[in-house]
């Protein structure tokens, strides 16, 4: 009976760290940056990526924070703090709006906010996710 429990509690054990190496194997994707409002002071954003799980081990991502660059510039913090479970070779989209004020911002960033054209975007940032082993967060960094 003892064995049983060991192996029961051995094998919950392994199934808890597959969880943490799928995240740790996520695949991380800017699809695209917009702009969906422009205000006098302040413009809305909306950032998409795409999150790709190649494993076989689905994952549950509960918060994404991350910092927007354009053109190598800071733009704004953001984050996304609804939970996305990521199926095991699956993938799913997460959107996040942020708020962007005009003061700090430069020039060039301003300037293509509110009067249309492209920028070379980055995004700089951690994921969030829960096991019964604990959280864990890995780091990512990913251009457009």
């Amino acid at each position: 009976m003892l064995l049983l429990v060991v192996a029961g509690v051995g094998y919950f054990l392994y199934s808890e760290y597959q969880k943490v190496q799928a995240l740790r194997d996520l695949k991380i994707y800017l699809v695209d940056v917009r702009v969906v409002t422009v205000g006098l002071t302040s413009a809305t954003l909306e950032l998409k990526l795409r999150v790709h799980n190649p494993t076989s081990v689905p994952v549950s991502i509960d918060r994404v924070i991350y910092t927007l660059y354009g053109d190598g510039n800071y733009v704004a913090d953001g984050g996304i703090t609804e939970k996305t479970d990521i199926p095991a070779g699956g993938e799913r989209l997460m959107t996040s709006r942020l708020e962007v004020s005009y003061s700090g911002l430069a020039k060039a960033v301003y300037e293509v906010i509110t009067r249309g054209g492209r920028l070379a975007w980055r995004v700089k940032g951690v994921i969030y996710s829960t096991t019964l082993l604990g959280t864990h967060t890995v780091s990512f960094e990913i251009k457009m």
